[in-house]
């Protein structure tokens, strides 16, 4: 059936897709509305797959020599989504970059237009937005900022959720901004914290991207875990994605069983619900207000509140006792509103406050203190630390805190 008349505009004014587009396309258990963009993407020469309803693909989408295999026809697309009972779909990124923004928030937005511009097509996704742009190429590394988690999708061995497809938990990707009409169409990605190289190399997108390989598989999930749990809601919701992941970017992922995965999200949840994720200088400190009120009363009570700062920052993850010099610290340059009696006497005013532990050891004839955070960890036991600093793709495994 066809639907005469003018359709509804969306905010960008571009037509929604209605039954006029359908033909023999439409599908009784689908929506007009997104068999209607699967038919208009499918002319415009993308490449669609039709996925589960765990966001899993339910058709080959490479060879087993991992390269991409031909372009399935939309009736079978259609088919095997309705069959599954799914209305989730994505697009084969051949030539296409797309900066998948999964925080919508000022300062993700922000970097993106400082650092790429805005695109012309975007697309809402459930925890932000996917910017599509022309660019055949290496994507850049995924940034990990506070407030701000960007992942970067490209090239024939690489997908993404395509516009009306809805998640089996609800979630939608509907057009934010322009729509896509042809990858010739799209704006060329451009970086501008990379230097312009004269020389310019051509690349093989089909080969900028390939598939993790056999003895890697666990080592990626890992890393895609550490990227992830900064930003996802949920435990369910860690595993899913990186089911996602190792459906979509590992050779063989019917080799790697679920349960070794989930035994992965498990393991990553865990840490970040004992806040054992570290984030190096964008680590949050624990610091209660408590704490705050002990101190905003006492003489020189800021003073011990600054010391109090600086050790938390220092050694708070350690859990390990540590020394106050007052003249190491100043030498390093920390502190300098500080002197050497006013970092003392706020050490002692702590003590006094119950919010550091000291204790007294002798070596020899000399004499010193050991201090701990009150109420911090146990210093006896390592602790194991998620190292997700600044977005450093290699998981490390922090045995005490630092590396």
């Amino acid at each position: 059936m066809s639907v005469e008349g003018t359709l509804p505009k969306r905010n960008s004014g571009e037509p929604t897709p209605h039954d006029a587009d359908l033909g023999i396309m439409h599908h009784p258990k689908l929506s007009h509305v997104l068999t209607g963009e699967l038919a208009r993407l499918y002319r415009a020469g993308f490449w669609l797959l039709p996925l589960g309803l765990k966001r899993e693909p339910l058709v080959k989408f490479r060879t087993g020599q991992g390269g991409a295999t031909k372009r399935h026809p939309l009736s079978l697309v259609i088919e095997k989504m309705a069959g599954a009972g799914s209305s989730n779909y994505a697009i084969r990124l051949e030539g296409i970059l797309v900066v998948d923004i999964d925080t919508d928030t000022p300062e993700a937005r922000e970097y993106v237009r400082q650092r790429f511009g805005e695109s012309s097509v975007q697309v809402k996704s459930p925890r932000g937005a996917h910017h599509y742009f022309r660019f055949d190429g290496k994507p850049p590394a995924p940034v990990r900022l506070t407030n701000i988690a960007i992942d970067f999708k490209a090239g024939s061995q690489s997908l993404i959720a395509g516009p009306f497809a809805e998640r089996a938990d609800g979630g939608h990707y509907l057009p934010l901004q322009g729509r896509l009409d042809s990858v010739a169409s799209l704006p060329t990605f451009y970086d501008r914290d990379l230097e312009v190289d004269e020389t310019e190399v051509e690349v093989d997108v089909v080969n900028s991207c390939p598939k993790i390989r056999r003895g890697d598989r666990h080592r990626h999930l890992k890393k895609r875990g550490m990227q992830m749990i900064p930003v996802v809601q949920t435990e369910a919701e860690l595993f899913q994605e990186m089911l996602l992941y190792r459906d979509w970017e590992c050779e063989f992922p019917e080799e790697v069983p679920d349960s070794e995965v989930e035994a992965l999200a498990r393991w990553f949840w865990f840490k970040r619900c004992n806040n054992e994720i570290w984030s190096g200088r964008q680590s949050p400190m624990g610091m209660t207000r408590a704490s705050f009120d002990q101190l905003i009363n006492v003489k020189y009570g800021d003073q011990a509140w600054m010391l109090y700062s600086y050790v938390h920052s220092k050694h708070e993850h350690l859990g390990r006792e540590f020394v106050i010099v007052p003249e190491a610290i100043l030498a390093a340059g920390q502190l300098q509103a500080l002197s050497s009696k006013d970092i003392r006497r706020a050490a002692q005013i702590l003590v006094d406050q119950k919010l550091l532990w000291r204790r007294e050891v002798r070596d020899g004839f000399k004499r010193k203190y050991l201090y701990r955070i009150a109420g911090g960890r146990r210093g006896e036991r390592s602790v194991d630390y998620i190292n997700t600093q600044y977005g450093n793709t290699e998981l490390s495994v922090i045995k005490g805190g630092l590396a």
